[in-house]
């Protein structure tokens, strides 16, 4: 997520001047965010629950309102009505920007977005302390007035994905010099679907009223830009700037619109590439490059339990398992390279046998075999050892596959530590 230039955003003080704040410390160059006055929206949840006067003072409002109404003229009911029309169509004429949140109705110097983060309409909402964005009330499912200083969801996902106590495993073992090595593969694949619409922003001479519904501009070719900044620390961050083209195009063409299926198709490439990022980013790395035909077999810092795992109308096939997620298993096939979840209870660990035999002449077994037998070549010179499991054992999520260490107290191949955050091709 691109931050503000404005200093006061990278480092949010206690407005009770308390020095015992705790910083969220980041490894960006964006300084150190304090969440000591500053709300999230896990704060204001709980503040809701908490707050014993609130049943009066909604029944004091509700009484305001009452009186407000029977006062309002009709050209008032009029407006109210016409701000809360879906903007999915626009006229030729763009309507007069309102004042929304710290905005001040002229369109200049502006500081948040004018159409809601969640639903993409306009009204009245509440505004990021950190980010343009703006969301209504309702769609945050939140009752309470919140802070002023209030920090948005998608904010409060990046500071935990960038907090080095918080962070996801992934992003504590990679660098973010590899996370923008990453990205780049990421921003790639999403060009695919995204063809050229969405390359560069758009042309202001062509859409002359473009900046009058859309304040926080995106494209593939901002995002690239930003990679080349490293301006990104977690995979959530570079996917919440990516969500601004989805955003932008329904607020602009419209849910339904043609231009809007694609945002959305980029879109979901985007979040199954992160997905993949934070799930291996060795297996992820490896299977961009693809730097020869025994890309698969190259072990990850992290080498994967190799097992025998069974789809449905399929023989028993060699795989490692990626991770495990409701009884079901994240396996990638040797040979063919497919990928599936497939039930706990049809996985064992890779015995030399198989655990239920299978035919002669079955398609890709050969070649599935050889790329287990580099795999395992390539794991035994990583870790100084590998042993098959005895036949027919269980699937174990906790298989873990550690270097063997000498009496040196180094790893087999004489080196001490394992370094982390490059990824390449196994030596």
């Amino acid at each position: 997520m691109k931050r503000k230039s404005d200093s006061s955003i990278k480092t949010l003080s206690p407005k009770d001047g308390s020095k015992n704040s705790k910083g969220i410390r980041t490894r960006l160059s964006t300084g150190t965010l304090f969440m000591s006055g500053t709300s999230t929206i896990s704060f204001a949840e709980a503040q809701e629950s908490s707050s014993s006067a609130h049943s009066s003072s909604v029944e004091s409002e509700a009484m305001t309102v009452s009186k407000q109404k029977e006062t309002t003229p009709p050209s008032a009911h009029k407006r109210k009505l016409a701000e809360n029309k879906d903007v999915g169509e626009f006229s030729t004429e763009p309507p007069k920007r309102r004042k929304i949140g710290r905005n001040d109705g002229t369109g200049e110097d502006n500081r948040n977005d004018y159409f809601c983060w969640i639903c993409h309409k306009d009204g009245l909402v509440i505004c990021c302390e950190l980010c343009p964005r703006v969301f209504h009330a309702k769609c945050l499912s939140i009752e309470n007035n919140v802070p002023q200083d209030w920090v948005c969801p998608e904010c409060e996902k990046i500071m935990q994905a960038e907090c080095t106590d918080t962070r996801s495993k992934t992003m504590s073992l990679i660098s973010v010099s590899t996370l923008c090595t990453l990205l780049r593969y990421a921003l790639d694949r999403m060009r695919t679907v995204g063809s050229d619409t969405f390359e560069h922003p758009l042309d202001p001479a062509l859409f002359p009223n473009y900046s009058d519904y859309i304040f926080h501009p995106m494209s593939l070719s901002v995002l690239e830009k930003n990679i080349k900044k490293k301006n990104y620390g977690c995979t959530e961050a570079f996917l919440a700037d990516a969500k601004w083209i989805h955003h932008n195009s329904v607020v602009y063409n419209g849910a339904q619109n043609k231009v809007t299926t694609i945002a959305r198709a980029v879109l979901k490439v985007c979040k199954h590439e992160m997905s993949e990022i934070e799930v291996c980013p060795d297996c992820y790395y490896n299977s961009c490059v693809q730097s020869d035909s025994d890309w698969f077999c190259e072990p990850c810092r992290n080498p994967h339990p190799l097992v025998w795992a069974k789809l449905k109308g399929y023989p028993f096939w060699p795989a490692k398992a990626l991770r495990e997620s409701n009884d079901q298993v994240d396996v990638r096939f040797f040979g063919a390279h497919d990928r599936s979840w497939v039930p706990v209870s049809s996985c064992f660990m890779l015995s030399k046998v198989c655990p239920v035999v299978v035919k002669k002449g079955r398609g890709g077994m050969a070649e599935a075999m050889r790329e287990v037998e580099v795999h395992i070549k390539k794991l035994r010179e990583k870790l100084g050892t590998f042993e098959y499991a005895p036949f027919q054992t269980p699937y174990k999520s906790d298989a873990v596959y550690s270097k063997l260490k000498s009496s040196s107290g180094g790893t087999s191949d004489g080196s001490k530590h394992a370094g982390h955050g490059k990824i390449g091709k196994t030596k």
